[in-house]
């Protein structure tokens, strides 16, 4: 997890108060970021959703061999994407907003088959399960550590 918080912008420092992943996931959170666990990934929450956009981060994090999938769910917006990065390099990314391709680059995943259409919260949970096992109910139980950006 340190790898992860020294790859984030503004030198981000726990603030020692921790949620559960049901407020930490939320756009209103309020912290700059939150950072948890879930089937071996680490999970940050950005509720300013600065790192989903920058592939410079999400590059970083994934070089030699990781992989990275950042995930935007606004349903105020109704904005839903996701962001795929493999080898230090953004490989898929698939963003909509009240159902239209917004954003759409490199080829679709396996994973993209059947997904739940149209595009809503439903499709991000899914993608987010097919590309990493790991995402389940768990994760709104999960336990977030708070942190705040220190420049």
């Amino acid at each position: 997890m340190s790898e992860v918080l020294r790859a984030l912008p503004g030198n981000p420092s726990p603030t020692g108060e921790n949620t559960v992943g049901d407020e930490a996931l939320s756009m209103s959170l309020d912290a700059d970021y939150a950072l948890g666990e879930v089937g071996g990934w680490t999970v940050v929450s950005d509720p300013r959703v600065q790192v989903a956009w920058d592939s410079g981060v999400c590059d970083s994090l994934s070089a030699e061999g990781g992989r990275v999938l950042a995930f935007v769910v606004d349903s105020v917006s109704t904005t839903y994407a996701f962001f795929w990065h493999e080898d230090g390099r953004r490989v898929r990314v698939a963003a909509y907003v009240e159902g239209e391709p917004a954003e759409l680059v490199g080829e679709p995943l396996a994973e993209e088959t059947d997904l739940p259409e149209p595009w809503s919260e439903d499709f991000v949970p899914e993608i987010a399960h097919r590309l990493t096992g790991a995402w389940n109910a768990d994760l709104f139980e999960t336990s977030f550590a708070l942190h705040r950006k220190s420049v």
